[in-house]
């Protein structure tokens, strides 16, 4: 069963460039958008709550849900923001400034890289062996992302196109990789050496 739309992240109205920062999205836009978000957040958790089944959505087992809500929460755990500030992941709880009602270009920032944090996690969760299955990871996914279109870059949810997504410099790629470790001298001459398929 396919996961109803107002379920699914609301893909920003307007692209998210570096040039936002000198001229942003008229005020009253961010705000709707961020309210936006508020309400899908609200929306996830009363359908985790009531009616989450996993047979409405497959892969939407215990973990998942758990996983869902605890992305969801505007305030972790001591222990939990601990395990989150000692993993590469720049994971957090949802930005608690968009629930108490601010607006603007930071906020819709912070709602963006919170979103594009859990991404990157669960992209890399499987291959990592941090307990879910594919099946799980896909449920996660399905809420925190709007429906896949060809080109659009998977963390910022720019429509790049197809044929320039792979020279995408993405604007929220500093933001999920700020924890990683250096790439080791030995495999930066890989990274600097064009694909047999360029």
């Amino acid at each position: 069963m396919d996961l109803a739309a107002d379920l699914r992240f609301p893909k920003p109205p307007f692209q998210l460039r570096a040039a936002m920062l000198d001229a942003p999205p008229p005020a009253n836009v961010l705000a709707a958008y961020v309210e936006q978000v508020c309400a899908w957040r609200e929306r996830v958790l009363d359908y985790l709550a009531t009616d989450g089944s996993s047979r409405e959505l497959e892969g939407l087992t215990r973990w998942a849900r758990e996983a869902l809500e605890h992305y969801l929460a505007a305030t972790w755990s001591p222990e939990a923001r601990a395990a989150a500030a000692g993993s590469v992941f720049n994971l957090s709880s949802f930005p608690l400034s968009a629930l108490e009602g601010a607006a603007g270009m930071r906020v819709m920032v912070e709602i963006l890289q919170w979103r594009s944090a859990i991404v990157d996690y669960l992209g890399d969760a499987p291959t990592a062996m941090f307990g879910p299955g594919l099946d799980e990871v896909d449920a996660v996914d399905t809420f925190i992302s709007p429906p896949r279109q060809p080109g659009m870059c998977h963390l910022c949810l720019m429509d790049v196109g197809v044929d320039k997504l792979k020279a995408h410099r993405c604007s929220l790629l500093d933001y999920v990789r700020a924890k990683w470790p250096p790439t080791p001298a030995s495999f930066q001459r890989w990274q600097d050496q064009p694909s047999a398929n360029e």
